[in-house]
């Protein structure tokens, strides 16, 4: 199951690299890359254990290998993660210079996993007629952008979270300020520049998580899993004073990705003016990704 969910990712991204020539030929290429991904998602997301199941993850000795242990689905200090993989590069596995990519879903991820499947796959179809102009560069675009929620949601390190979380935001940006109505370019730019700004702010809230960790570990090991990051600071919280202001920070980010007031005014003028599949995923799966944050 570890490298259908690496495939998955990858589909959409296969398909944006092949949606060349015609419109004709673009259309296909997308819809048979959105599919692919659905189905692959669809087996991910049935393939999950049941609650009388155990499942869990620990982290692999090996490139690109995952192992499994006895946690329990629901409950308890580790949470499920299924489907699980580690990449690394730069150094071995166990080497605190060994960057990681981790990738899994757990109960709460596998649910948006599938949902951005299923408005992936609607997105390309709703757009079947509607977009005549600059096919190629618009399939491709949203292709990108499946992928890149894709990979938010399976994200079990803040560096491939983070990475997704903004990398969303180019791939709408320009499906509004080229394919939307007539006020796009502005409703682009505020969403863009209010997104932007959040991001940068929830990312050195981030890093600032990752360092803390870092100076006051035990091994000396900087790490950007999440889950290793959730057990070194329950054993070792951090101060509260610097939990409050991570907090704030985190919370700029997320809030305006919800978007909650005073932070939302940019999300009216970005659902008004978007092509319609893009203001599908906008209402969808983007705004959820605050909350999902959160």
């Amino acid at each position: 199951m570890s490298n259908l969910l690496l495939i998955t990712i990858l589909l959409p991204l296969a398909g944006a690299l092949l949606c060349l020539g015609d419109r004709s030929r673009v259309r296909w290429v997308a819809l048979a890359a959105t599919t692919a991904a659905l189905l692959a998602a669809g087996v991910l997301v049935f393939s999950f254990p049941r609650s009388n199941e155990t499942v869990g993850w620990a982290p692999p000795t090996n490139n690109a290998s995952a192992t499994a242990s006895n946690t329990p689905l629901v409950g308890g200090a580790h949470p499920t993660v299924y489907a699980a993989s580690d990449f690394s590069f730069g150094g071995d596995s166990s080497s605190p210079a060994g960057l990681r990519l981790s990738l899994g879903l757990d109960g709460l991820s596998l649910w948006f996993f599938g949902l951005v499947g299923l408005l992936g796959w609607v997105a390309v179809l709703i757009s079947w007629e509607a977009i005549t102009d600059q096919a190629a560069r618009y399939y491709r675009l949203l292709l990108l952008l499946t992928a890149g929620m894709f990979g938010l949601f399976a994200a079990r390190d803040i560096i491939l979270f983070y990475v997704c979380f903004e990398f969303t935001l180019v791939p709408l940006f320009l499906l509004i300020g080229v394919w939307g109505s007539q006020d796009r370019r502005r409703a682009a730019i505020k969403f863009f520049l209010f997104t932007l700004v959040g991001s940068l702010i929830a990312l050195l809230g981030l890093l600032a998580i990752v360092l803390w960790d870092f100076h006051h570990s035990p091994t000396g090991e900087l790490t950007f899993s999440i889950d290793r990051l959730t057990e070194h600071l329950t054993a070792a919280p951090l101060p509260l004073n610097m939990q409050l202001w991570l907090f704030a920070a985190l919370f700029a980010g997320f809030a305006i990705k919800v978007p909650l007031v005073p932070f939302h005014t940019w999300l009216p003028l970005a659902h008004v003016e978007a092509p319609t599949a893009g203001s599908v995923l906008l209402a969808g799966v983007l705004l959820k990704l605050g909350t999902y944050g959160f």
